[in-house]
């Protein structure tokens, strides 16, 4: 087993428009928490793109964070890798995820959320309150102090999403072609 002092903290921010990966090692703990490495893939959004598909975006953004930080030859099961996924927002989604991840990494702690967890948590000690997220896609999130829980959204471009980057940007496309067509107002 590792010495949990020398452990190796990897968050993963899985979006559906770019992933990111931060590691954090435990012994430059300080405040503020700075990364020692960061590193970008593409999409990884496990309702568009399955959980195979996601998992490789975030593995990729996984190991560029490790390179930035000069980890080649730390042992895994030192890793302690949160993921937070958009499109993970069901219990079945996270275990899939959590699966293919922790097969990969076999020897490391791995914890798998949805994307809106992360949010409340930064916010809030308690983890009380509501996070939504309007990016690629949209969510929202909520835990009262009793730890009940409720959500709205997180469906997909197809089924909602509203107030997300895709639905203002079909929004804007539907209303430039209507003018073009002289179906709708004339627009900048």
């Amino acid at each position: 087993m590792s010495d949990p002092a020398n452990s190796v903290l990897i968050g993963v921010d899985a979006g559906g428009s770019k992933t990111t990966a931060w590691v954090v090692q435990e012994q430059n703990w300080g405040d503020p928490v700075r990364p020692t490495g960061c590193g970008h893939a593409g999409p990884a959004n496990v309702r568009t793109l399955g959980i195979e598909s996601s998992f490789k975006e975030i593995r990729r953004s996984i190991d560029r964070a490790l390179a930035e930080a000069g980890i080649f030859d730390r042992p895994r099961d030192s890793f302690k890798i949160c993921v937070a996924a958009a499109g993970a927002g069901r219990r079945q989604e996270r275990r899939q995820l959590h699966d293919v991840a922790a097969a990969h990494y076999p020897s490391a702690s791995v914890l798998v959320t949805h994307d809106a967890q992360p949010i409340l948590a930064a916010a809030s000690t308690d983890q009380v309150g509501i996070a939504l997220i309007c990016g690629t896609g949209s969510f929202a999130w909520g835990r009262n102090l009793r730890g009940d829980e409720a959500r709205s959204g997180g469906w997909g471009y197809l089924f909602g999403d509203e107030g997300s980057g895709y639905s203002i940007a079909i929004a804007a496309l539907k209303a430039v072609t209507h003018a073009a067509d002289g179906r709708g107002e004339s627009t900048t």
